[in-house]
């Protein structure tokens, strides 16, 4: 029943969608976390993909959830520290690589007749674009100075189809320096390292609004069925030593001395803080 729910709820014409011009192989992973709440969700998008992979014929398919599946991977939220143990481990198994998240709704039937369009062999990533209107301070201000078009980003939540030949080429995708917003960055990184450019496709749908989709983000419903207290939330503040006599100490003046776990990372260690040094120095704009 989810199943069928999911596909009719996406208003996919099945009898276009359903039909592939050829087998195709595809590597679902669900960033998921070892949480109630989170695993939760995991299982239920883990279940309706398995059903649905059950019945199509053109389809080869295996799905891995991060939490349960790559314990053993630090970071894995990031995606590129996967990349490498992936490739390694299946060769030349699947064509594509799916990435979503567990709020992620997918009618696998179009998502076969869609990547079925594209060359396998090319170096691909499909994807819902994001992309900012002026330079942010969350990605450190960063533009491509030749860039004459928008730079798209993907948004995870609804899914990232990458071909599998990304992950074959020589050179690892590997980020250098401090995660932030790990969209941004891999799409940074698969431009810098593959001189390949998100495919913004707008079937990948984001809004509640959008029809036609391959793809749906479910907004979840967060209700907080017990009382959260101050001894449940614990407060990482990354900063760097040049707002260490500033803007922390703002902050402790104002709503961090209310809180009862608080800790402070930066560039150096600074005992009067105190911080912890990450040992990663700060990015000049």
């Amino acid at each position: 029943l989810l199943c069928i729910w999911v596909i009719s709820a996406y208003g996919i014409d099945d009898r276009k969608a359903s039909v592939a011009e050829h087998e195709i192989s595809i590597l679902f992973v669900i960033l998921s976390q070892n949480a109630d709440y989170d695993a939760h969700k995991t299982s239920v998008l883990f279940s309706s993909l398995k059903g649905q992979i059950s019945e199509n014929s053109n389809l080869h398919a295996d799905i891995l959830r991060t939490h349960e599946d790559l314990p053993e991977l630090t970071g894995a939220w990031a995606v590129w520290p996967m990349l490498e143990s992936l490739s390694r481990k299946y060769k030349e198994t699947w064509d594509w690589l799916f990435i979503c998240e567990p709020d992620t709704m997918v009618n696998i039937s179009a998502l076969v007749g869609y990547l079925n369009s594209f060359d396998r062999n090319v170096g691909h990533a499909v994807g819902r674009g994001l992309t900012d209107k002026t330079n942010t301070i969350i990605h450190h201000f960063f533009k491509y100075e030749d860039d004459e078009q928008h730079f798209f980003y993907p948004d995870f939540s609804t899914g990232l189809a990458l071909s599998w030949t990304l992950l074959k080429n020589d050179g690892a995708l590997v980020w250098r320096g401090f995660t932030i917003d790990a969209k941004h960055e891999f799409a940074r990184l698969l431009k810098d390292k593959r001189g390949v450019r998100l495919n913004n496709t707008l079937s990948f749908c984001l809004l509640e609004h959008e029809s036609q989709c391959i793809t749906r983000y479910v907004q979840p419903d967060f209700q907080c069925m017990s009382k959260i207290t101050n001894n449940d939330v614990y407060f990482a503040i990354k900063t760097f030593s040049e707002f260490h006599k500033t803007r922390i100490v703002i902050v402790k003046r104002t709503w961090a001395k209310t809180a009862k776990f608080v800790e402070y990372f930066s560039d150096m260690e600074d005992h009067y803080v105190p911080t912890i040094n990450l040992g990663i120095q700060n990015t000049e704009r």
